[in-house]
């Protein structure tokens, strides 16, 4: 197109049109960078408009925006969880503390106001459990502290030797304590979540009395461990490890020189294919501690493998009066321990 210039000089030539009039008017370059980008915006917003939640998401964490947690997301962390939890049954097997043994105690004072006991044990009629959760997404990595309550009911009996059975009302409550951190995305397994520390187990009476001051574990082998606080958080790597086929003393420090100690732990059949619950009496040293050993086992055979799980043991403290008095009420208290066993 020639080029038009009036008297003065000055260029008069139309401006040609390419799209970018409004109202009849030539905007200048700014107007037109300005509407370019508002046409650029709209077409983002019906772009995300159309997109799946699923995408959005993506694309949202994709340019680093965070997402406030919602209560689906919290509720499939907790599922997750539970079902790492599970996958770690052996380190939080409770059946151990929940199932029950016989016991005979020995010799025992042979008086008109005492019993005489042959066998006693618990006899659970309910088992009622409780896991709560709770999730910090606020730090980094996220956390989850998981806290277990469960409460078991039923009757403790005693059968002397004459064969009359005395028996008691009881009601115990188990607590234990866990903690995971989220090592992974949210779309990895378990929603990234990861096992870190987990506490010992205690379990107390209603209106207990008796107490534990400290559990020692000592080996042939060289280990040895004091707990005075089963609640303490152990990291998972540094759970106690003890060779296969040692011998373990444990002593137990109580809070009385006269209360009746048994050691519950695992024994497998021979070829190892079936475990089984042991309880012994310790030996009570006449200085509130009480002494006993068990031997470790080392492979064996779970769900058709040679495998070589997490262990427990547990000391079990009960009053004297719960085993030798018909008129005085149950009375108990318990720690419990995981470890492990090596090659």
């Amino acid at each position: 197109m020639a080029r038009r210039r009036n008297a003065a000089g000055r260029d008069t030539t139309p401006l040609e049109c390419h799209g970018c009039c409004v109202t009849g008017h030539w905007e200048n370059p700014m107007q037109i960078l300005l509407r370019s980008i508002e046409r650029k915006n709209k077409m983002k917003s019906t772009f995300i408009r159309w997109l799946t939640p699923a995408a959005l998401a993506l694309l949202l964490v994709a340019s680093g925006c965070e997402l406030t947690p919602t209560s689906a997301d919290i509720a499939e962390d907790e599922a997750a969880i539970l079902s790492l939890l599970g996958e770690e049954a052996d380190l939080f097997d409770t059946a151990l503390f929940t199932a029950e043994g016989t016991n005979d105690p020995g010799s025992a004072a042979k008086t008109a106001t005492e019993i005489v006991p042959w066998r006693f044990g618990r006899q659970i009629s309910s088992i009622d459990k409780d896991i709560t959760i709770s999730i910090d997404n606020t730090v980094e990595p996220a956390t989850a502290e998981v806290t277990w309550n469960i409460a078991k009911t039923g009757v403790f009996l005693v059968r002397d030797t004459t064969w009359t059975i005395y028996s008691k009302d009881f009601s115990d409550n188990m607590i234990k304590f866990a903690t995971l951190e989220r090592r992974g995305g949210r779309h990895t397994a378990r929603r990234g979540w990861r096992l870190i520390s987990l506490s010992g187990t205690e379990i107390v009476s209603d209106s207990a009395t008796v107490g534990i001051v400290s559990v020692n574990l000592s080996s042939t082998g060289g280990a040895d461990t004091t707990f005075t606080d089963v609640s303490t958080l152990v990291l998972k790597n540094d759970i106690k490890v003890f060779a296969a086929r040692d011998t373990i003393t444990v002593t137990v420090t109580t809070n009385n020189t006269d209360d009746v100690v048994l050691l519950h732990y695992p024994a497998w059949s021979a070829g190892n294919h079936q475990r089984h619950h042991m309880r012994t009496e310790l030996t009570n040293n006449g200085d509130g501690t009480y002494t006993g050993t068990w031997v470790t086992r080392g492979m064996v055979w779970r769900h058709g493998q040679l495998r070589n799980p997490p262990r427990y043991i547990t000391v079990d403290v009960l009053s004297r009066g719960t085993v030798y008095d018909d008129t005085l009420p149950y009375d108990s208290i318990a720690w419990g321990f995981v470890y492990r066993v090596g090659n």
